[in-house]
């Protein structure tokens, strides 16, 4: 994408082009070429340091997401329990 960030938000991983200056957005993924020049957006060192870096985002995204469900299942056992009586004591019918 061509848009300077215009259009679309910077790019988080890489802002920048440090060969040609051209500013990358977020749809320009930090491991292909430039668009512009051509050259490698990162080094192999950041490269190695950018890994790790969604390894701890997705990682951070997963376990969020698994609190996230064991609270609806907390809420919805919750309601059931409610619903139910309170649990104590087994409700009689006749």
């Amino acid at each position: 994408c061509f848009c300077l960030a215009q259009t679309h938000n910077l790019s988080p991983y890489v802002p920048i082009c440090f060969h040609c200056g051209m500013i990358m957005c977020e749809l320009q993924p930090p491991s292909s070429l430039c668009p512009s020049c051509g050259e490698s957006l990162i080094t192999q060192g950041q490269r190695q340091a950018l890994l790790v870096r969604l390894d701890e985002d997705m990682s951070a995204v997963l376990d969020g997401e698994e609190r996230e469900r064991q609270r609806r299942e907390e809420d919805e056992r919750q309601r059931l329990l409610v619903e139910s009586g309170g649990g104590a004591f087994p409700t009689l019918t006749g």
